[in-house]
């Protein structure tokens, strides 16, 4: 698939990461620290499957996918941690209800529903 247009598999991976993180952690984290971290953990992943060819440039991405591209419902990096936040904490629909507003197929729109339904 076409990550360009693929806007929501990275997103879901983080997001993934960071309820894991959450649940294992010894002390409570904050949302940006799991962000963080799920975000180095993805991009270490997808360098090490080759869809990049350096980690920077694989950080980068995966970055870019929270903090830009899911504009205009997502301006900035600390948009997206408020959202990330308000899910992990409350369970709020807001961040599912953005994801499935930039799907591209039905595909997307199944993978958003059964992360955020289960």
């Amino acid at each position: 698939m076409n990550y360009q247009k693929d806007k929501v598999s990275d997103v879901i991976e983080v997001l993934m990461i960071m309820e894991m993180e959450r649940k294992c952690a010894k002390r409570q984290q904050n949302t940006t620290t799991l962000r963080r971290l799920a975000t180095k953990i993805v991009a270490e992943g997808e360098l090490k499957n080759k869809r990049y060819k350096n980690y920077i440039s694989a950080h980068n991405t995966i970055h870019d996918a929270l903090a830009r591209r899911l504009r205009p419902d997502i301006e900035n990096i600390r948009i997206y941690d408020k959202l990330a936040d308000e899910w992990l904490n409350n369970k709020s629909s807001q961040l599912k209800e953005i994801l499935l507003g930039h799907t591209v197929n039905g595909v997307q729109a199944s993978k958003i529903l059964k992360f955020f339904n289960s």
